[in-house]
This record gives C-alpha cells, structure tokens and sequence, in this order.
C-alpha cells in the first residue's frame, strides 16, 4: 500500500464519504466509519492549522506582546522571538488507532471504508516519522523541573475548565480583546484577589498579559486646587469670619494659606 499522502481536496472528500456512511449504516459499520471521520478530520487539521496569534517575545529582558514588534519598548533589544499560539491546537503527534482487516469477499462493503482507514493511519505514521507536524504549543523550558512542569499543565487544565464553565454559563464575549477594557479589567482582577479564587485572577492575569497592561491600579489623581478662591470658599470665610473680613483680598490671602496647606499635605 502507498503511504504517499493525500491532498487537501482528497482528505475532505474522504471525510464526507465517511460521514455520510456514519450516518447511514448501523452498528459497528457505523462507529467504524465515524471513527474514521474523526482521523480524517486530525489529519486535515495538521495540514491546513495556522496560528491564531504570534507572541513576540524579547530575548534581552523577557518582555512579551501579542501586537507586533520589531524592537523592544523597554530596552530597545531588537532581538524579537515570534512564538505561534494557536486556540485549538492540532495535535503535535498523533496517537493511532490499529489498523482494520475485514473480509473482502463475505464484507465486501466495508472494503473502501477499511482501505481508507488503513491509508491514513499510513499517511500519518509518515508524517509523524518525518515531523511534518508541528508542535501547536510551546514546549516548556529546557531543564525545568518536572514537578513545575506538571503543576503548570495542571492549573493551566483547571483554567481552561473554569474559563469553559463561565463559557457555558454567560456565553462567550469577546471583550478581553477590547483596547479601551484596561480600566475594567484591573478593576475586576482586583475585585477578584479580595474573592479568593486564584484561577479568576490568573483569567484576568492573562487577559491582562494579552494586552501588554500592568497589573498595578494607575495612581489616584490629585483633585486640582484653583489659585482664586472659589466663590462657595469665599462665602464659607465669610460667614465664619465677617466682622473680620471687609474685602476679598483679605478672603484671598486666608484661601492661599488654605491651599498651600493642602498641598502640601498638611505638613508645616
């Protein structure tokens, strides 16, 4: 049997051939052919996948952006790495199922079904030899400790799973992706430390890492102080002290020693 592989145009019409017999036989004519599908549908995957983002990622001082860059914002390094991510990654290696034998005389049926699977089970053992299939995700540090290795593959489980729940609960939003979602999203990120759940905070860390934000809330604004006494101040001076002011110069002066007062925070 050839192992050369099938195209593109090919892989789709065996996949629909293999689903329309899914769909009309019974049995385990049936669970054969929609097993087949499946496979088919992998292998097609790995042809034709193209990454859902790019990390660009600096080799000096670790900085990392989904948005294009040619040099580094922060140390002018100009040494970018650009890192494919993809959503639903196609698998790196896939795992195969045994190959099918059936009668061709007494099952002759099941022949172009049988030849089919065989083929590409065949076709894939020679992509998988030659490493045609690339990994989808990044592969973890050289040398890092197999204990940190699991524990990152763990909790990153346990988000996908609480970010799908959420998914199935409110729907899916695409806001994340929003540009002008910075206020909200430290608002929420914080809100969600004092709750508890550190897999909602690492959901609003890594929303807030897409965009390349910071995690620290922006400085409080100082409220501006006007040089000319406010005419509410001046009707409170008044009234507090009226028989000792005849003019609003002297209002003026006492609203100075009021303002340099607070802004210097009420040191002396």
């Amino acid at each position: 049997m050839t192992t050369q592989s099938p195209s593109k145009e090919q892989l789709i019409a065996d996949i629909a051939h293999a689903e329309e017999k899914a769909a009309t036989l019974c049995g385990p004519c049936a669970d054969d052919h929609a097993r087949l599908a499946y496979w088919l549908r992998a292998l097609l995957a790995a042809y034709e996948q193209e990454p859902d983002y790019i990390r660009y990622s600096c080799g000096c001082c670790g900085y990392e952006s989904l948005s294009p860059i040619s040099v580094c914002p922060k140390c002018n390094f100009d040494n970018i790495e650009e890192v494919p991510l993809y959503t639903h990654p196609a698998p790196s290696i896939l795992k195969l199922p045994p190959k099918l034998a059936n009668n061709r005389e007494d099952a002759h049926e099941l022949n172009a079904g049988v030849d089919v699977w065989n083929k590409c089970i065949d076709t894939i053992i020679e992509l998988n030899d030659r490493h045609d299939i690339k990994v989808s995700v990044p592969s973890p540090p050289t040398g890092l400790h197999p204990d940190t290795q699991k524990l990152v593959a763990d909790f990153s489980a346990v988000l996908a799973e609480k970010l799908y729940k959420a998914q199935l609960k409110y729907g899916y939003s695409a806001n994340w992706k929003n540009d002008d979602w910075h206020a909200d999203c430290l608002a929420h990120f914080h809100q969600h430390i004092g709750k508890g759940d550190p897999r909602d905070v690492a959901a609003y860390c890594a929303f807030i890492w897409f965009h390349g934000w910071s995690t620290e809330l922006p400085a409080p604004s100082i409220p501006a102080v006007p040089e000319e006494i406010p005419d509410s101040v001046y009707q409170v001076i008044y009234q507090e002290c009226g028989g000792f002011i005849d003019c609003g110069a002297n209002a003026q002066i006492i609203w100075n020693a009021c303002r340099a007062a607070m802004l210097n925070g009420g040191k002396s």
